[in-house]
């Protein structure tokens, strides 16, 4: 499954997070947007993070972790807070569960007809 998600935060900047998952898990992530990250190499560090995780997942504990590779390695995040990464991450996950439903559902419509 693939859920997207993107909001724009105070300060106007466009977070948005894309993550594939399956079986409750997810295996890749990607944060886009029209923030900043200094050192802009950093950004995968904070993708990695949700890689093998649990789609659900507690946003503190996630949070912790973003907070912790910020920390380490010294990372200015301008138009973008872990907060943010965090909820938007989850509304991802909302709306891939909520489209895979969807065309599971339009799945069977079709094979009852």
């Amino acid at each position: 499954m693939i859920g997207t998600a993107s909001e724009k935060v105070p300060g106007g900047k466009l977070v948005r997070v894309k993550l594939n998952f399956d079986n409750g898990k997810i295996f890749s992530a990607a944060i886009t947007g029209d923030f900043f990250i200094h050192p802009e190499d950093k950004i995968n560090e904070l993708e990695e993070i949700f890689i093998g995780k649990s789609i659900f997942f507690e946003k503190a504990d996630m949070l912790k972790l973003l907070e912790g590779i910020v920390e380490k390695h010294d990372m200015k995040l301008v138009g973008i807070t872990p907060e943010y990464i965090v909820k938007i991450a989850k509304d991802a996950i909302a709306a891939g569960t909520e489209k895979s439903m969807q065309d599971e559902a339009e799945k069977k419509k079709k094979e009852n007809s």
